[in-house]
């Protein structure tokens, strides 16, 4: 049976996510007010119908999806929990947003204040489309049967339990990884530039860490057009390892380096826009330390 799914927002996760919810036959709704340009058109792309507003968007709906920068998602909960408290639908809320366990608890007792049917959801992979392996949508709560609805042929559904943020917790851990590791590579990569020795220390990446070398090559160029949305990620991710007892100082310092990358002229670009530039690596860290010698 069909059903009609709430995304806010419609960046390129939210869009893309939509798009193959749509096309498993399921309505795909959102609220465009005050969204980037950007962002609209990704919507309109993937075949979502702009609401006009969140009291409208919730309606008739059946799953809100919250997929949005880390920073907005409390504010988020706040302003729509009581919409849903006053609703006529049963409408199940589930934060896919890249946040720590504690602030999800934090979400997820805004959503208990207000009765609210809530659930914890991680998402791990690369925006879903033809030719690429599902997307993982990790989820820990009462609701699993309710998420499960939302299985398509590239969203896969990853049951944690019932006890929420532990699919944040996989989802921050994860990133703590990934996201991380473009931090400091790109640092490693000023730092050469900067101490005179950057051709000599990329040459050495290439010969003998050649897979890494390749990888900065390819994300350096476009990790500024990321650096705002996961600059407060990398505050979630310290955030989470602090509460495991873990130093929470690598992943400050990689919030260091993305809110330097945002203050770049590059950090306007999208990623798609970023990676049509075929821009080098040499390129761009002229960029990064003019930014670096303004600070």
């Amino acid at each position: 049976m069909s059903i009609t799914v709430a995304i806010l927002g419609t960046g390129d996760m939210g869009s893309a996510v939509a798009k193959c919810l749509i096309g498993e036959g399921n309505k795909a709704v959102t609220c465009l007010e005050g969204r980037s340009e950007r962002s609209r058109k990704l919507a309109t792309n993937s075949g979502i119908e702009d609401c006009g507003s969140i009291q409208s968007m919730l309606e008739n709906t059946d799953v809100l999806l919250s997929i949005l920068p880390p920073a907005e998602a409390i504010g988020f909960a706040e302003q729509v929990c009581p919409i849903i408290e006053t609703s006529e639908n049963d409408i199940l809320f589930v934060d896919c947003n890249a946040v720590s366990p504690a602030t999800l608890e934090r979400i997820a007792s805004i959503a208990r204040s207000h009765g609210v049917r809530f659930q914890d959801a991680g998402i791990i992979g690369a925006t879903p489309r033809p030719g690429r392996a599902p997307v993982r949508f990790y989820t820990s709560g009462k609701y699993l049967e309710e998420m499960n609805k939302l299985a398509a042929e590239l969203i896969e559904i990853k049951p944690l339990g019932a006890e929420t943020g532990r699919a944040s917790a996989i989802k921050t851990v994860y990133a703590s990884l990934t996201k991380g590791t473009h931090a400091l590579r790109a640092a490693a990569a000023m730092a050469g530039e900067t101490l005179g020795v950057g051709d000599e220390i990329r040459q050495e990446w290439a010969n003998s860490l050649p897979e890494v070398s390749k990888a900065m090559e390819s994300r350096i160029p476009i990790l500024a057009s990321d650096s705002e949305r996961w600059t407060g990620e990398m505050r979630e991710i310290a955030e989470t390892y602090s509460s495991a007892g873990i130093t929470p100082f690598f992943h400050q310092g990689a919030e260091w380096i993305y809110e330097l990358l945002a203050t770049t002229a590059l950090a306007d670009e999208s990623r798609d826009e970023a990676g049509q530039k075929n821009r080098s690596v040499e390129e761009t860290l002229k960029h990064f330390l003019d930014a670096l010698n303004k600070a």
